[in-house]
């Protein structure tokens, strides 16, 4: 099973203090082995963003802190827009034996997603649930 995580939710340590990544490997507890997977345009986006006092750029620093401990795989985007490049990695590698998600609470995202039978992983109170 492969999760690619949206910058949203990279953000979330930071804004509310909620461990994406040990969610994310509790909810998959059972479909082992687990790559979870960010783009390189998100990162890129949390560097834009980290400059300042700002709770985003404070979250955005928290995130890029979180990525370096947890040392996600890195998907180089090929695409200008981001959600472009998560449905085009979805579309790539989704397959019967090795079923993907994106973890995102972008409602536009999600429902763009769906269309294309792409799982995805959203944020309802402070835990992580299948959508």
């Amino acid at each position: 099973m492969k999760i690619l995580i949206d910058t949203n939710m990279l953000m979330l340590p930071g804004q509310l203090k909620v461990d994406v990544f040990e969610q994310l490997k509790e909810l998959a507890q059972d479909q082992y082995p687990l790559e979870l997977v960010v783009l390189s345009q998100s990162i890129a986006e949390l560097k834009n963003m980290n400059r300042g006092h700002s709770p985003t750029a404070i979250a955005s620093r928290i995130a890029l802190k979180v990525l370096e401990l947890n040392r996600p795989s890195i998907y180089d985007g090929k695409l200008n827009k981001a959600d472009e490049s998560i449905i085009l990695w979805a579309e790539e590698n989704d397959n019967i034996t090795n079923r993907v998600y994106v973890c995102t609470n972008d409602r536009l995202l999600r429902q763009q997603l769906k269309k294309k039978n792409i799982g995805t992983i959203l944020l309802k109170g402070r835990k992580l649930s299948w959508s």
